[in-house]
């Protein structure tokens, strides 16, 4: 399947859908989401894989049901100490 995938610059905000769907119309309800969203790639899930951290089973389903797949990344970043 073809899909767009549109992300935000610091790659906190992802929105994959079906290839040339107008996305202003799927996020209506959540217009902040769009908000800084800019085209990144488009990829066929067949072959290509998605962004890291994003499960393709769970994106293919969403999008079955609404025709696309929003979602937020969440980083953890913990300090560790090294010892010599």
């Amino acid at each position: 399947m073809l899909v767009d995938i549109y992300r935000d610059q610091s790659h906190e905000k992802y929105l994959i859908v079906k290839h040339d769907k107008d996305i202003t119309k799927i996020t209506a309800a959540d217009a902040e989401f769009l908000n800084d969203l800019n085209h990144w790639r488009r990829i066929d899930t067949d072959v290509e894989n998605l962004p890291t951290g994003l499960h393709t089973y769970e994106v293919l389903i969403a999008m079955e049901a609404r025709g696309y797949y929003a979602a937020r990344r969440n980083v953890t970043v913990h300090e560790i100490e090294i010892s010599d």
